[in-house]
């Protein structure tokens, strides 16, 4: 008696779905891996609905605190703030739309930023509120540092702070630079010391708002900060005297970059680089336009530094990006469209008759471009590889918009917008995908072959037995 072979088309009919599933979800996961990995631009964080936010600001200051990983933003003027202080120095709450009473003024908070959360700190003991004042984390003495600036009676100061991660404490070098505000600040590694250049000094003597308005001559020194005290530098070499330039320093070549600014005459378009003794002055193939007060911060992921938009004489408010590589420059993505910052990039107000509501947001979905703006801080937050942006001035805006730049890297978990957070990956989850897909399309291929072959050597047999 010959015993047919049960049939294995339903198995067969399994495996085929199987396999083919397999690769279908393989093509989708590393299509979805190479099309994430391969976003460049600025996504929208967080904003007044996801997190807390600090009230709308211009002419802020913020840096990278590496001892505590945190990001430090501090002063500013804002505007929407509740102030009882006479001089203008802020302890109250942001005021809700359409409120009365609030007006910009300058501040005096302190805010922490740890990668999903903003949070105002309350040390024992604060600088003055502050306006164009600036920031830069000394990693010899692990400590954030802090000078001049405009107070809220528009002196310019010649103060010197650092922040230890809990408070503020005022030093007493020997030597310090005049009182200088909107200086270029940064920290040179190679020679492990703080770098100031620039700045206005004390503006003429003028009542009501239009001192606001008003600058001092530039300055075109250059000092030092070796974590007590201030030294003069003399360059033999030096770029001209100017306020808002951005500076960064850029570890891939190891000098200090400093680009724009304005001079007595207007913005300009000039790189410069610092070596520890002199500058010298780059004249790289392309470059961005003449401005001044962009935002600037070394990219460590892409080890590119990372400049944004910034201003010019004519009103021009500017949105785009450029990097560079420690020779040239290259205009970058900014998945932005030009216009005034508006309620879409986080919670924008206009003087004086809308404040930053409580309840302002964006629709869900995909993030709506960042808009050209000036005096907005950038720093780059190591942690989630990313550099990251708040606020800033555009016409008659203040904003409270916080954005990240992505190299072809992923969002930290939890710091973006519910809408956005759908269309970006968690940190390392887009390497992954490629790797899984890939994975995935290949055991399925051989699955596939598998199951071929063994069908046609079992039609072979069957075709000989009924021979």
């Amino acid at each position: 008696m010959v015993v047919k072979p049960k049939s294995l088309l339903p198995w067969r009919v399994v495996a085929v779905v199987l396999a083919l599933s397999s690769i279908s979800a393989g093509v989708l996961l590393t299509t979805a891996g190479v099309a994430f990995a391969s976003t460049t631009g600025w996504v929208r964080l967080c904003n007044s609905v996801s997190c807390k936010l600090p009230p709308a600001l211009s002419d802020t200051t913020m840096v990278y605190d590496a001892a505590t990983k945190q990001v430090i933003l501090f002063g500013g003027y804002g505007y929407g703030v509740q102030s009882p202080a006479a001089t203008g120095t802020s302890t109250g709450s942001t005021s809700s739309a359409n409120g009365a009473g609030p007006k910009s003024i300058t501040l005096d908070q302190t805010w922490t930023w740890n990668g999903s959360t903003w949070t105002q700190a309350h040390p024992a003991k604060s600088p003055p509120a502050l306006a164009d004042v600036s920031l830069a984390y000394d990693a010899s003495s692990r400590q954030v540092v802090l000078f001049g600036g405009r107070n809220a009676q528009n002196k310019v100061m010649a103060q010197t702070w650092t922040w230890n991660g809990s408070t503020w404490t005022q030093a007493h070098p020997v030597k310090s630079p005049p009182a200088l505000a909107d200086v270029s600040l940064a920290y040179d590694a190679s020679s492990r010391q703080v770098v100031l250049f620039g700045g206005y000094g004390q503006s003429v003597s003028l009542s009501g708002n239009l001192a606001s308005l008003i600058t001092g001559p530039p300055s075109r020194q250059t000092w030092t900060w070796n974590g007590s005290t201030w030294t003069q530098a003399h360059p033999a070499k030096s770029p001209p005297a100017l306020y808002g330039g951005s500076m960064a320093y850029d570890a891939s070549s190891k000098r200090v970059v400093l680009f724009g600014g304005s001079n007595a005459s207007g913005p300009i378009d000039s790189t410069w680089t610092w070596n520890g003794s002199t500058w010298t002055q780059a004249h790289p193939a392309k470059s961005p336009p003449a401005r001044m007060d962009a935002s600037m911060a070394y990219d460590a992921s892409s080890r590119q530094v990372v400049l944004f938009g910034g201003s010019t004489y004519g009103g021009t408010f500017l949105n785009d990006t450029w990097t560079w590589n420690g020779s040239t420059w290259t205009q970058g993505s900014s998945a932005s469209a030009s216009g005034t910052a508006s309620s879409a990039s986080g919670g924008s107000v206009t003087s004086p008759t809308l404040f930053p509501s409580s309840t302002s947001s964006a629709s869900s979905g995909a993030s709506p471009g960042i808009t050209g703006r000036s005096y907005a801080p950038a720093a780059y937050y190591a942690p989630a590889k990313q550099v990251v942006l708040f606020g800033g001035y555009a016409y008659v805006s203040y904003d409270r918009g916080m954005w990240g730049y992505s190299f072809s890297t992923a969002h930290p978990a939890g710091a973006l917008e519910p809408g956005v957070k759908q269309s970006s990956s968690v940190s390392g989850k887009s390497t992954w995908n490629v790797v899984i897909g890939a994975v995935l399309i290949v055991l399925a291929s051989i699955g596939l072959v598998t199951v071929s072959a063994l069908w046609i050597i079992r039609r072979r047999r069957a075709r000989r037995m009924v021979a």
